[in-house]
Order: structure tokens, then C-alpha cells, then sequence
């Protein structure tokens, strides 16, 4: 096993991808529920999440899955958690801090949280999508708390994908399929049809189904992973013009009702195509402004929530447009996600793998 079997190359075009996702989900999360054309072109963008947990899947069996060729150890299961602790924690730590103080003094709304303080302890350990009804403080870190139940589980789910035959990589993203198609067919018997948004649209605390949704995806990026240099991932490489008619699919898929599940395949489909070749759209995620959103993505899928709210409530207060505080919503929340980065997000990640990673002391 490499010494260091944790820092891999960076593949700049998925770092884009997800920085595209992210900006489409403010956009989303701003003005869906809007005007009626903001409405069609938005409405399902929550499904850009999927395309999160597909990546991040794929990711961590870039970077870490050496950690576990072997059956892995637990030390190593250990060193896994204390970095993916130390990449989302701090700065999600303190935006749990901010939000709750946020609502505390009634400058921000709360919605599905039975119990303020009960919530923030539930939040707090990163459990409260698990299925235990607290809510979520920030309505954005539902998915953080699901991911955290798949990193968990990673161990089982590489060796489920790796350990055995292509055959069985190939099973493993079949039944990752039909977990989504499940669900698709569980939620319209959960939420009423006035709140139905569409198939995968499933984020809520008080059933298991927000966590089935991650951890699906999440298993989907993996068997991504594996089957990338087969020959199926050589044929879908092969021709650049691929990745822009893929691309191109996934917003037509993402504008037409009831295709949740054909968009979360079309993202694995792309994100194979991705790292195998080079395309126009993956020029163009690669590029700078693009590689930036995707880099600062993270601090801005956990700030723009409370910055939306707050300003609503304000707003509301004044007796002002609900759409343009959506509209300055969006520009803050992108002015304010370079500074969580670069002011808390990595100096929180290399504080905290310090800490979780002391140095030995020299021997004399």
C-alpha cells in the first residue's frame, strides 16, 4: 500500500461540475417557487444534489479507496473519517452556530424543527437526517448529515463495489438505480400533491428515505470509479463530441418532469466521460471562473440558505419584494462564499487535520 495513499491529482472539470451544480441550486433554492418562468426553468434543481452525491462518491474512491484495498484496518477507517471531518466540519460548525443565532433572535425563519434546542444538538453530531424528525437548522445541511451516514459506510460499500468481479460492480450500480426508482415511487404517497416537487425530491428528517437517496448516489459514483477503464468507459471516452451531447441531455432532463432517475444516470454517464476525455463541456468546467465556483462550491451550498432567509424575513418586515430579496440573495450569497472559504474553510480543515493528526515527537 503507497505511504500516502490519500492525494491524488485533481480532476478539474468534475471540481466545475460541482461548482456549476452548486450555483444552479441558489438559483433554485432563490426564485423556484417565483415567477412562473423562474419556476420552469428552476423547478428541479434539486436533483443537482443527486449529481453531488454521485461526485462525491466517485471522488472518494479517488482519493481514499487505497485505504481500503486490502479489507482496510481500522486505523485507516479512522484516518478516513478524521479527514472527511476535518474537510466539512469546521466550516459547517460555524455556520450551525450563525443560523441558530440567527433564528434565535427571530432574524431568520425555521421550518420543520419541532424543537430549537433539541435540533441543534441533533445538527451539532451531523444525525439529524437519519430519520430522527429533529429538522435541520440550516434547510441546506440535510445533505451534509446524509453524506456523513455514507462515509460511514464506505468500507462496505468499496468492498461491495471493488472486491469482486466487474460483474458485481455492475450489479452494485443496478441496485443503486433501483433504490432511486423506489423512492420515486414511495414519494408521491408521502407528500401531499401541492408539496410534491418530483420523484427524488425527498430531504425531510422524519423518515430514512433522504439517507437511501445519498447513499445510492454515492454508491453510483463508485461504480463509476470502477468501471471507468472498461471497455464500455473506453467506448463512452472515445469521442469528445459525447460529453457535449451528455451535457446537453442532463438540461433537457432537468427541465422535463418525471426524468429524476434518466438525470442521475446521465450524471454517472458524464462524469465517466469526463475523466476519460476531453470535450467542449469539459473545457468549459475546467475553466477558471467555473474550476473557482466548484472550488468555493461547498462554502456556498452552506451559506446561501440563511443568507436567502434572513433577507426574506427582512424584507418582509419592510414591506418589500419577496423576488428582490431572492435576487440580492444570490449576490451575496456568492460575494460572502469566497470569504467563508478562505476565512474558514481551509483554515478550519488544516486546523482540524492538526489536531486529529498531532505530530510524533522527534526521537533523541
Amino acid at each position: 500500500m503507497a505511504e500516502n495513499p490519500v492525494i491524488k491529482s485533481e480532476i478539474r472539470s468534475l471540481t466545475g461540475l460541482r461548482g456549476a451544480a452548486a450555483v444552479f441550486v441558489v438559483f433554485y433554492h432563490a426564485l423556484h417557487a417565483g415567477p412562473a418562468l423562474a419556476g420552469l426553468l428552476l423547478g428541479r434543481g434539486y436533483l443537482c444534489v443527486d449529481l453531488f452525491f454521485v461526485l462525491s462518491g466517485y471522488v472518494m474512491a479517488l482519493n481514499y479507496k487505497t485505504l481500503f484495498a486490502d479489507g482496510g484496518s481500522f486505523p485507516n477507517y479512522l484516518k478516513f473519517l478524521g479527514l472527511r471531518l476535518a474537510r466539512i466540519y469546521p466550516l459547517y460548525f460555524v455556520i450551525l452556530l450563525l443560523t441558530t443565532a440567527l433564528v434565535s433572535v427571530g432574524a431568520m425563519p425555521l421550518y420543520d424543527v419541532p424543537n430549537l434546542m433539541a435540533a441543534f444538538w441533533w445538527n451539532l453530531s451531523l444525525m439529524q437526517g437519519w430519520s430522527f424528525g429533529a429538522g435541520n437548522i440550516n434547510l441546506a445541511a440535510w445533505s451534509i448529515s446524509t453524506e456523513w451516514s455514507a462515509y460511514l459506510l464506505f468500507p462496505i460499500l468499496v468492498a461491495a463495489v471493488f472486491s469482486a468481479s466487474q460483474a458485481r460492480a455492475w450489479l452494485m450500480g443496478a441496485l443503486a438505480i433501483i433504490v432511486l426508482i423506489a423512492i420515486a415511487i414511495v414519494a408521491p404517497r408521502i407528500f401531499p400533491a401541492g408539496e410534491f416537487e418530483g420523484p427524488l425530491a425527498i430531504f425531510g428528517t422524519q423518515d430514512p428515505l433522504a439517507v437511501f437517496r445519498c447513499v445510492a448516489g454515492f454508491l453510483l459514483g463508485l461504480v463509476v470509479y470502477r468501471l471507468q477503464n472498461t471497455q464500455f468507459g473506453d467506448w463512452l471516452g472515445a469521442r469528445p463530441i459525447t460529453g457535449d451531447l451528455l451535457a446537453a441531455l442532463l438540461v433537457v432532463f432537468i427541465l422535463v418532469p418525471s426524468t429524476d432517475i434518466v438525470f442521475v444516470v446521465g450524471c454517472a454517464l458524464l462524469i465517466m466521460h469526463l475523466v476519460r476525455s476531453t470535450s467542449a463541456v469539459s473545457t468549459l468546467l475546467g475553466s477558471g471562473v467555473v474550476y473557482y465556483l466548484g472550488t468555493i462550491s461547498y462554502s456556498l451550498y452552506l451559506v446561501h440558505v440563511p443568507v436567502l432567509l434572513t433577507l426574506r424575513r427582512f424584507f418582509d418586515t419592510q414591506g418589500w419584494p419577496w423576488t428582490a430579496a431572492s435576487l440580492l440573495g444570490i449576490v451575496i450569497s456568492l460575494a460572502c462564499a469566497p470569504i467563508a472559504y478562505h476565512f474558514i474553510e481551509v483554515p478550519g480543515r488544516k486546523a482540524m487535520r492538526a489536531l486529529l493528526s498531532p505530530r510524533r515527537p522527534a526521537r533523541t
